[in-house]
């Protein structure tokens, strides 16, 4: 497993010279923006200098940051895009709430996770099992010595009073203790920061006071010689973290090999269409009684489920007909996995079929499910697509109104034995004799229903011209 590496200072070399005889850590890739510093770090793992960051996150397994707040809000999102996993030991980042929704999702959407070491305090155990029960306040009072402020004063001196989350913005590089607690408990919790030059130590002192009682606890830590900011007892408590995290790892991994088809992905760059088709809806139909040859409801609650695929995956362009959805997207979600898109589109649609039935039909006593396939295409491939589909679509209309019209006089076996073979101008020439003119029939039926965005507006399309080959120019949706 590797493990590539953010910020090449103080805490990433006490890290690294602690793991070199580690057999459970390789530190691989060392990444800062000071190229000497991250050259002199790697010639001690014998790892490797990165210039290109991108890189360096597509060859390693886990990405530890080091370095700055603002060095996880530039390069969080691109490690939790890429399916990676993160330790973040700025974690004053987090802090920001619209930051923290933002990565979270991330995360969620690419299946990545982001750890975060208790760093220099103890007992958060304790603080996020209490924040479910009524907790009402929780305080942390942090004396520090002027030196690791750089300060020179003779008498103690309040620096700071107020919440965690304005803490943070004043004291980005000393004050992750208030970020964690914070993020333990869900609380912006209220911090107070002393200057005390009768102090050699950094001293925390967090109280919690709730529904279950009340508890304290003090932490004192010796400042590292390395670096007078942070404390020796952090780095401590994170190189076992990140010792029993890498053993947490290896197993994972050991159990994805299993996993043979994990790392199939579309192409990089590459549009895909996914298209969806419900499974045994031939038995659906007599179960809802649908009208034939065509049921005004049931394409209404199709067009309901594409509005609802729409919304959650953003594509450029969804059509359906019968039972059938093809939708194009641009931006390829779950990080391109093919397992992950197909389970995850499938597995919505069946569900947004059954939150939308009630709406047109009684419920029924089973369930619903669609099957998944993708297929990468390019811009010129389109409208071929989607021709191609519009074309079923008439048939579809053609057939079944035929099938219809004959079991008006006919047994259902007589009926699919006289229609077999027919060609298309033979079923209109026999549906014209019965009074049917499928020129009259409503376009939706003929050529399906379009989903796309117009005026910034999700907009059903049912009466959708032919497919051209400029069809999607014309409508600005490529």
């Amino acid at each position: 497993m590797k493990v590539g590496l953010i910020g090449c200072g103080a805490i990433a070399n006490i890290i690294v010279t602690s793991t070199l005889d580690d057999e459970n850590i390789e530190i691989t890739h060392f990444f800062d923006n000071d190229v000497e510093r991250a050259e002199n770090l790697a010639s001690i793992a014998n790892g490797i200098a990165v210039i290109d960051f991108d890189k360096m996150v597509r060859e390693v397994d886990l990405v530890l940051e080091c370095a700055s707040p603002s060095s996880v809000v530039e390069y969080a999102p691109k490690v939790l895009s890429s399916g990676r996993d993160m330790i973040i030991m700025s974690i004053g980042a987090l802090m920001d709430k619209e930051f923290y929704t933002s990565i979270s999702k991330i995360a969620k959407d690419n299946n990545s996770r982001v750890h975060l070491p208790s760093g220099a305090v103890v007992g958060l155990d304790g603080l996020k099992a209490v924040s479910n029960f009524n907790l009402h306040e929780v305080n942390l009072v942090t004396r520090k010595s002027p030196k690791s402020l750089g300060r020179e004063i003779d008498k103690e001196e309040v620096l700071f009073e107020g919440k965690a989350s304005d803490a943070v913005k004043e004291f980005p590089y000393n004050i992750n203790v208030a970020a964690t607690i914070s993020l333990a408990c869900n609380m912006d919790i209220n911090v107070k920061i002393i200057v005390d030059p009768n102090v050699d130590r950094n001293v925390h002192e967090i109280s919690a006071i709730g529904d279950f009682g009340e508890f304290k606890t003090t932490t004192m830590n010796y400042p590292c010689a390395a670096n007078p900011k942070p404390v020796c007892w952090q780095h401590y408590l994170q190189l076992i973290y990140l010792e029993a995290l890498m053993k947490l790892f290896q197993l994972d991994f050991k159990m994805k090999e299993y996993e043979i088809y994990s790392d199939l992905k579309t192409p990089v760059g590459s549009n895909i269409i996914v298209r969806l088709d419900g499974r045994t809806f031939h038995k659906l139909a007599k179960d809802l009684n649908l009208e034939k040859p065509y049921d005004l409801n049931f394409s209404k609650l199709m067009a309901d489920i594409c509005e609802d695929l729409f919304k959650e995956f953003s594509p450029l362009f969804i059509y359906t007909f019968s039972d059938e959805i093809s939708l194009v997207l641009d931006e390829v979600p779950f990080n391109c996995r093919v397992e992950k898109i197909n389970s995850v589109l499938a597995s919505f649609t069946s569900a947004s079929f059954h939150l939308h039935l009630n709406s047109y039909f009684d419920s029924i006593n089973r369930p619903i499910s669609f099957d998944s396939r993708i297929i990468p295409v390019n811009d010129n491939d389109l409208p071929k697509y989607f021709k191609w589909r519009q074309d079923e679509a008439w048939r579809n209309c053609v057939n079944g109104y035929g099938i219809w019209a004959l079991k008006k006089k006919y047994s259902p076996k007589t009926a699919n034995e006289k229609i077999h073979g027919l060609k298309n101008h033979e079923i209109h020439e026999m549906l014209f004799k019965e009074g049917i003119n499928l020129n009259d029939v409503d376009i939706w039926k003929k050529r399906g229903i379009a989903i796309y965005k117009k005026q910034g507006k999700i907009y059903k399309d049912l009466n959708i011209p032919i497919f051209s080959d400029t069809f999607f120019k014309d409508n600005s949706i490529i």
